[in-house]
């Protein structure tokens, strides 16, 4: 069976205050507290109606916490947990109180070859207040495609594209070579050109970024405003990506790895869609 989006991001952070400005200021999330979980060593943002999207927790290293994907349906998620189990995957079923913790019904964790840790939902639950961006973005483009795209850098390589396109269902788009020698996977799950890339940085593991969407090029050039004006650093300037055509730019997070901040995404149709390099 596959998962359907990227439904949720988990990072760890050694400011929350420094991601909270960050997130709402700069990049146009809204906190919520709704969630059991939210408190002084946990933040939770949202972007859409989902009762949220990214949470950020209190540690000593920055990092990847954990990832969500989710499922349509819970006969789907069964059937993804009967897939990894029958690979060999270690899956851990968790309580209904973990699961409120994490704003859906149903939910599951494992860990991919590189140790990442993915957890698998099904049954998202809302938020009924609307979602309303401190920084007035028009909008974030989430529904079926998820929350955005997440790029990680993974080890071992082969192995790990293995398990989310053998066991999780993801299907290739393109790949590119970078560097002389980088070799980058674009996966997709939903008409979102990638939800998930990979890059093979021989033996390092980590976030290299992650994408958020918004609906206008305005949105775009008034982030590129806040970027600068609370001195963010910049990674990569405003450009046309030629894979997915994006327009979009990049910069630092609190965390130390990057945001992609971007508009006009390509759309996947698999029924005719031939994987490119």
């Amino acid at each position: 069976m596959a998962v359907s989006s990227v439904s949720y991001l988990g990072f760890n952070a050694t400011d929350l205050d420094e991601w909270r400005t960050f997130a709402t200021d700069v990049l146009g999330l809204q906190e919520t507290t709704k969630l059991p979980d939210a408190g002084d060593d946990t933040l939770f943002l949202r972007m859409d109606d989902r009762s949220y999207r990214f949470s950020i927790h209190k540690e000593d290293e920055p990092g990847l916490r954990h990832f969500g994907l989710e499922c349509l349906n819970a006969v789907e998620l069964a059937a993804t947990v009967a897939d990894l189990e029958a690979a060999g995957v270690a899956v851990t079923t968790l309580d209904d109180k973990a699961a409120a913790a994490r704003g859906v019904r149903g939910l599951v964790t494992c860990k991919d070859p590189a140790g990442n840790v993915v957890e698998i939902s099904h049954t998202a639950v809302f938020d009924h207040d609307p979602f309303a961006s401190p920084q007035g973005v028009s909008g974030f483009v989430t529904g079926e495609m998820g929350l955005g795209h997440l790029v990680l850098l993974a080890a071992p390589y082969k192995e790990t594209l293995e398990f989310y396109t053998d066991l999780l269902g993801f299907k290739k788009s393109d790949m590119m070579v970078v560097g002389g020698d980088v070799q980058i996977d674009f996966l997709h799950c939903n008409p979102r050109h990638h939800s998930l890339a990979m890059g093979d940085a021989h033996g390092i593991n980590g976030v290299a970024h992650f994408m958020i969407e918004v609906e206008t090029v305005d949105d775009v050039g008034y982030a590129l405003d806040r970027f600068r004006d609370n001195n963010v650093p910049l990674s990569m300037g405003l450009g046309r990506h030629g894979n997915d055509f994006m327009l979009s730019f990049y910069g630092k997070t609190p965390s130390g790895f990057d945001v992609e901040f971007g508009t006009g995404g390509r759309y996947v149709d698999d029924a005719n869609w031939r994987t490119t390099e």
